[in-house]
């Protein structure tokens, strides 16, 4: 998913003020410095058996990459208040 204009002013924001706080170091390089991914991703709960997407459970994100390196930290896009948590209705039967 596409950020809007707004979102990606208020993702820039929240990860800024993060970033400036935190200070957090590349886990692999040790860089400082980071590139936003202005883009809604999502992260899908393995399901040995059934097909996919059936009851996964799913995890939407924000990227955050390494620029020297390319490492990825992923923000979870609810708690940056980007989207409202979904809660599926129970299936009848």
């Amino acid at each position: 998913m596409k950020l809007s204009d707004k979102q990606k002013i208020e993702a820039t924001k929240k990860l800024s003020d993060f970033l400036e706080k935190n200070k957090p170091s590349c886990s692999l390089c040790k860089s400082k410095q980071w590139v936003l991914i202005e883009r809604v991703f999502e992260l899908r709960e393995f399901q040995e058996s059934g097909p996919p997407g059936a009851d996964n459970s799913i995890l939407p994100v924000v990227p955050l990459v390494c620029s020297k390196c390319g490492n990825i930290l992923f923000f979870n896009a609810i708690q940056l208040g980007f989207l409202k948590k979904h809660r599926r209705g129970k299936k009848k039967g």
